[in-house]
């Protein structure tokens, strides 16, 4: 259910959904991307169907252009929510909506402010979180994936990059500029 779709449902039951602390976590958009690319080619039965039988799924660049950052997302109208939610931007998905935005990467840091402010003790516990790898994530990426990237997803590499340098993207090797590819940096 994304912000906009919570407040027409707290609308419906007669809740002030402006008076709640409405906290959204962003991910980065360059692991975010990936990861739904990663889940659509084991969970989309059209493209199990392609593999099965001898295709490929689409290349990453081509899959990515024919995302949208809001609307359909990564899917179709009736698409399960993680689909079309999942390539959507910071803006589409907050809207006016959310009083916080926190990166997923640094949750318990922005969180505890937060919490601390509304009484809330938070007890975060060391959960292991799921990384796709760099080395995993750069084999997809190449300049004009990187560059629609960038150019979609401003406001959330925004909100990363006021401080995450991990984002800052450098030149994979010594290889001619259309097919480079780009690594992350820590």
């Amino acid at each position: 259910m994304s912000p906009a779709e919570a407040a027409q449902a707290f609308d419906r039951m007669d809740f002030a959904f402006e008076d709640y602390t409405r906290i959204a976590v962003i991910r980065n958009p360059y692991a975010k991307m990936a990861q739904l690319y990663y889940r659509l080619a084991i969970a989309d039965p059209v493209w199990r169907a392609r593999l099965h039988l001898g295709f490929e799924p689409p290349r990453f660049n081509r899959w990515l252009r024919g995302t949208r950052t809001n609307g359909t997302g990564a899917g179709y109208r009736s698409s399960p929510g993680w689909r079309r939610f999942g390539a959507w931007s910071a803006d589409a998905w907050c809207g006016d909506h959310i009083t916080h935005m926190v990166r997923a990467s640094n949750a318990a840091e922005e969180l505890t402010p937060i919490f601390n402010g509304l009484g809330i003790s938070p007890a975060f516990g060391h959960r292991t979180c799921h990384d796709l790898g760099r080395q995993r994530l750069a084999r997809l990426y190449d300049k004009a994936s990187c560059d629609l990237v960038r150019e979609r997803y401003a406001a959330d590499l925004a909100l990363y990059q006021r401080d995450a340098p991990e984002l800052r993207l450098i030149d994979g090797g010594k290889v001619p500029m259309d097919k480079q590819r780009y690594r992350f940096v820590a």
